[in-house]
């Protein structure tokens, strides 16, 4: 692609503007990608002592944001469920397939095993 600019000084025919910026408020990668700030959003994890923000990708794997809630909370990854409106969330789901948006919440609470058959004497 070419970029001709009668302008700018210095500028030469088949070179890039100094800027990429566009108009629309996203960046322009040199892969010619585009990069928009909507692409990161907030997601609130939240437990009954500790709630704690983050801000990251659409595509980051829910099983990185929930590693990192239970190092700060200081417990073990495997003791934990996370739920978004009362469903168990899956670790290789992403904030994009479940259509969560900016300051959404996820619920993270201790696994309480049990529910076995009762003995009768």
């Amino acid at each position: 692609m070419l970029f001709e600019s009668s302008t700018s000084e210095g500028a030469e025919l088949g070179k890039r503007p100094a800027s990429t910026a566009l108009e629309n408020g996203g960046k322009k990668r040199a892969s010619g990608q585009m990069e928009q700030t909507h692409d990161i959003i907030t997601v609130v994890v939240k437990s009954q002592v500790k709630e704690v923000h983050f801000k990251v990708k659409r595509n980051t794997k829910m099983q990185k944001i929930f590693k990192m809630f239970c190092d700060k909370a200081q417990v073990e990854f495997r003791s934990m469920r996370f739920l978004i409106d009362g469903c168990r969330v899956s670790p290789t789901a992403t904030p994009e397939e479940l259509n969560m948006r900016d300051g959404d919440e996820v619920e993270a609470m201790i696994y309480a095993g049990g529910g076995g058959n009762v003995a009768i004497v």
